[in-house]
């Protein structure tokens, strides 16, 4: 797969972390303990940065390419809204 670009802007660094808490909730309600470690490599962001949010973005995207039989739809949507918006994706909001 080819990687991913992102056109970061820091006008959505709340969505992110919203989007970022409500999968790691997904994620512990579930018990699912891959899932929560792709996640946790990269979250929470301590330094808001285009990289960081880079990393979080194309960490899940491994995640989604990888690990698909371990999320359920609703987990897939929200890897989708968080790295449409980590790319700049203005639909998201």
């Amino acid at each position: 797969m080819d990687q991913l670009t992102y056109a970061y802007s820091y006008s959505c660094e709340g969505k992110i972390d919203e989007l970022c808490l409500e999968l790691f909730n997904h994620f512990c309600d579930r018990r699912r303990v891959v899932p929560l470690a792709f996640l946790m490599t990269h979250w929470p962001i301590m330094e808001v940065s285009p990289i960081s949010v880079w990393r979080i973005a194309e960490t899940m995207n491994e995640l989604r390419t990888w690990h698909t039989e371990l999320l359920t739809e609703d987990e897939k949507r929200l890897i989708g809204d968080l790295i449409d918006l980590a790319a700049g994706d203005e639909a998201y909001d």
